[in-house]
């Protein structure tokens, strides 16, 4: 590797752009590099110390970087690393201390899973209309969380049936107000990654609490009578089929979307054809 693409892999080390986004400024900047390399190497330099002087013209990569993900995201690399370790971090932590109670029921990790799967959507997106859309999907079930909180008359089977799975009736309503609101979402932006985000956080819920769920089961069963066995082995089943049957809706709306975009793609293609 030479010392232009030592340059390089370095402005472009942890951007969080994606493969083709560092293809497109690798292609680019060395471009630039190249043409400002022959214009030095015709002023009679040679070529190891044009290469060295345009390096140092062009600054140093830490100060690259930040522009590049200035230009990509609108913010610097300085806002959004912080940003996301804090959640990964925050999220993490969630998830040991509901191990270690062995499933309290109180939903633990449910807001940094939240805000990690919005943070981890805000760096997949680039355009404003998108991040608003994503801060739209998580509005409802910060909604929903807020709502128990406050203890309103209700809210709390709302919290249970959406965010842990153990209200059916619920979980069904929400779900289908939330497919509505995803495909406006789609039609308002073509980005059917952040339109399904709606129905794959309640998937998200589900998959976390089950580790907690066959925890509290392993520990009920060393430690448990035999008569109480069945019912923790029940909440394991249970929040089994949870998973699966939001993973099911999950995956019906991504076919949902995918058969729409085709269609109108197809149908664009038959239009102009005529």
């Amino acid at each position: 590797m030479d010392k232009m693409d030592r340059y390089l892999k370095e402005v472009l080390r942890v951007t969080f752009l994606r493969r083709e986004e560092k293809a497109e400024w690798r292609e680019e900047m060395r471009t630039h590099i190249d043409c400002s390399v022959e214009e030095q190497v015709s002023d009679g330099f040679s070529w190891e110390e044009a290469l060295e002087l345009t390096l140092r013209q062009f600054g140093d990569p830490g100060m690259l970087r930040r522009d590049l993900t200035r230009q990509t995201y609108g913010v610097s690399i300085d806002v959004l690393l912080p940003v996301s370790v804090l959640f990964l971090g925050w999220y993490a932590y969630a998830v040991a201390e509901e191990l270690q109670v062995h499933f309290s029921g109180q939903g633990i990790g449910v807001v940094p899973l939240t805000l990690l799967a919005g943070t981890l959507s805000l760096l997949l997106t680039r355009k404003t209309a998108d991040r608003w859309a994503v801060l739209l999907t998580l509005l409802p079930f910060g909604l929903v969380f807020g709502l128990q909180k406050l203890q309103v008359p209700g809210a709390l089977s709302w919290y249970y049936g959406v965010l842990l799975g153990d209200r059916w009736g619920f979980y069904s309503g929400y779900a289908g107000i939330m497919i509505l609101l995803g495909l406006l979402i789609f039609l308002k932006t073509q980005n059917g990654r952040i339109a399904s985000l709606l129905l794959l956080l309640p998937v998200l819920y589900s998959a976390h609490q089950l580790p907690g769920r066959i925890s509290n089961y392993m520990y009920h069963l060393q430690y448990s009578s035999p008569n109480e066995h069945g019912m923790y082995y029940m909440a394991v089943t249970y929040q089994l089929d949870s998973l699966l049957i939001r993973t099911f809706v999950w995956v019906v709306f991504l076919l949902a979307l995918r058969y729409f975009t085709q269609f109108v793609h197809h149908r664009r293609i038959n239009k102009a054809g005529s």
